[in-house]
């Protein structure tokens, strides 16, 4: 398995690729400071918690390690399929999204058009803002702008 990890003072995010022959083996990371985790990649495994029809090895040692770090996969059975195979002509969702299920309502998984002469799709995750943007109502500026029947106000 290949791993890659970023830690900030706010957050770590971890990707991961793990080779469709291969074990998932996940090393022990301690996380001290309980910072939120965000961990994305192509984990080449079956679930149908992602959409697959059943579970492989792989698949449930996946679930089992997300519940035991209390982390929930970001999926949408709705979206497009992340990986479309040109053999099977069929979608899987092989590239996963795992987070801190306390931080699960601040992030939203996008799954984006394919990348030409890809059989995947890029994922994009994404913060949601903690106070929805105001939309200030504009007022007209010139007399011209304003409604008829309106009138300036008296200085």
């Amino acid at each position: 398995m290949e791993i890659l990890r970023v830690e900030t003072s706010q957050i770590t995010i971890t990707s991961v690729y793990k080779p469709p022959t291969k074990a998932f083996a996940w090393p022990q990371f301690v996380n001290p400071d309980n910072r939120p985790m965000i961990t994305i990649g192509d984990f080449n495994s079956h679930s149908n918690l992602w959409g697959y029809d059943q579970n492989d090895s792989n698949g449930d040692t996946i679930e089992n390690w997300a519940a035991s770090n209390d982390y929930t996969i970001l999926h949408d059975p709705k979206d497009k399929p992340t990986f479309m195979s040109a053999l099977w002509k069929k979608g899987y969702n092989p590239d996963l999204a795992f987070m801190s299920t306390q931080y699960l309502s601040s992030f939203e998984r996008t799954v984006e058009d394919p990348i030409p002469k890809s059989q995947h799709r890029p994922v994009t995750l994404s913060t949601k803002p903690a106070v929805k943007p105001w939309n200030p109502i504009k007022f007209p500026v010139s007399t011209s702008e304003r409604p008829s029947g309106k009138t300036s106000p008296k200085t």
